[in-house]
């Protein structure tokens, strides 16, 4: 399948992918916790379940045995690493008002998580749409904006990057 696109990504990842080049190939290398099927309906996509606690609590329970492309398995630590890059200063991302309402991620174990909210919240499974990051990669990277995992991106999506070549071609192989 070849497909045109307008320009070169800036950055193929997503909490940075701010242009269409970018959000595009970013759609086909990440996976979220959850996604919108044909009809439009929220389901399930990282996650295995999720279950509102109360109105300002959500607890998300995340399928096992996911690998990301390198084979590393991804856990509850990737999801606290997203959204810990995703909330902080350091990093300038569109994303960042969503999460507004957040006022607290936890790790509950290995597989789950815990949200809580600061006010019941309409886009609370939304926001999770978002493409996650592998910390095991990134925990150390010191500026993730100018990162060369930017270029060079492991996800957990259907494809993988295989190569990219500005203003020419950008190759996708199935995962």
């Amino acid at each position: 399948l070849n497909l045109s696109i307008s320009s070169n990504p800036s950055r193929i990842n997503p909490i940075l992918a701010s242009d269409s080049a970018s959000s595009e190939i970013s759609q086909w290398i990440f996976n979220g916790l959850f996604k919108y099927d044909k009809d439009g309906n929220i389901v399930n996509d990282l996650a295995s379940s999720y279950k509102f606690i109360n109105d300002t609590t959500l607890e998300i329970t995340i399928k096992k045995n996911i690998k990301w492309h390198d084979g590393i398995e991804l856990t509850s630590k990737d999801i606290i690493y997203t959204y810990n890059q995703i909330i902080s200063p350091k990093i300038f991302t569109s994303l960042k008002s969503s999460f507004d309402y957040v006022k607290s991620v936890k790790k509950i174990n290995r597989y789950k998580i815990e949200v809580k909210y600061k006010k019941p919240y309409f886009k609370a499974l939304n926001i999770w749409m978002t493409g996650i990051l592998p910390s095991h990669i990134l925990k150390d990277e010191k500026d993730l904006m100018k990162s060369t995992f930017n270029k060079n991106p492991i996800g957990t999506g259907s494809y993988k990057l295989k190569s990219l070549k500005n203003s020419s071609d950008i190759v996708l192989e199935a995962n």
